[in-house]
């Protein structure tokens, strides 16, 4: 009979016996007894008289000198209580000069936050001010070329590239310009007819319309009113007309 092989844990002194699943390297390494023994030896490494690693500490501000606590991932960076300490703390040494855009005192803060406060606490705009800036803004119209870049920049809506796919399923001659490449004045269609035909089609969400000065109605009926003041035909489709009977029935007649 071949004699198991035994050793002392170094935990607790007692003598355990090699386990028949662990293979001759894993036995090498074997130092405790149990889990329980194991466990106790990292917890007397975390209590002892030496840190553990990851433990933090506290050290002096290197501006004002006030004890403040550093976190582990931080010991090799932090020099600094706060960001004030900080910023006046490297203008010292030299590492910003003052008037660097990085470097704000706090007496500099405060002061403009004084300042922004007075001015905004309790203002109240007067009547003729506000209609002023009312007449301002509705006065404004922007450039095609404005419109154009800020258009380009929108991807398709759901809408769009749901009737789009319709549009070829059914063989609609249709293409999609609502990117900006297409305008009539300054208004911009989602689709028009690319067989040459002035034919113009919108798709929209009822209630994204309906957010518009004037409601749904109104924008319907000034951007049909451009339209047919060049000779064009708009058919508006909202997302309960976007299918294939709601196209065949506004679009398809008009080939």
């Amino acid at each position: 009979m071949v004699a198991t092989a035994t050793k002392n844990c170094e935990w607790c002194g007692a003598l355990y016996e090699r386990h028949r699943s662990f293979g001759r390297e894993q036995w090498a390494v074997s130092r405790f007894c149990s889990r329980q023994c194991r466990g106790e030896s990292i917890k007397g490494i975390k209590t002892g008289p030496k840190p553990h690693i990851w433990a933090g500490k506290e050290t002096p501000c290197g501006h004002c000198g006030k004890l403040f606590y550093v976190f582990p991932y931080a010991k090799k960076f932090r020099r600094f209580c706060s960001k004030s300490c900080g910023y006046e703390g490297r203008v010292l040494k030299g590492e910003f000069k003052k008037g660097h855009p990085d470097v704000v005192s706090a007496e500099a803060r405060k002061r403009a936050g004084a300042k922004a406060s007075i001015s905004l606490t309790g203002r109240k705009l007067s009547r003729a001010h506000i209609e002023a800036v009312s007449a301002k803004m509705r006065g404004r119209k922007l450039s095609r070329e404005h419109i154009r870049n800020s258009l380009r920049r929108r991807p398709m809506s759901s809408l769009e590239v749901k009737f789009e796919s319709l549009a070829k399923e059914m063989s609609l001659p249709y293409k999609f310009v609502g990117n900006g490449s297409f305008f009539v004045e300054r208004k911009n269609p989602d689709f028009i007819h690319s067989g040459g035909s002035k034919i113009a089609i919108e798709v929209f969400y009822r209630r994204h319309k309906e957010r518009f000065s004037g409601g749904l109605d109104n924008w319907r009926s000034n951007r049909e009113a451009i339209f047919n003041n060049h000779g064009w035909k708009i058919i508006f489709l909202d997302e309960t007309m976007v299918n294939k009977t709601g196209i065949g029935r506004e679009v398809c007649h008009f080939g």
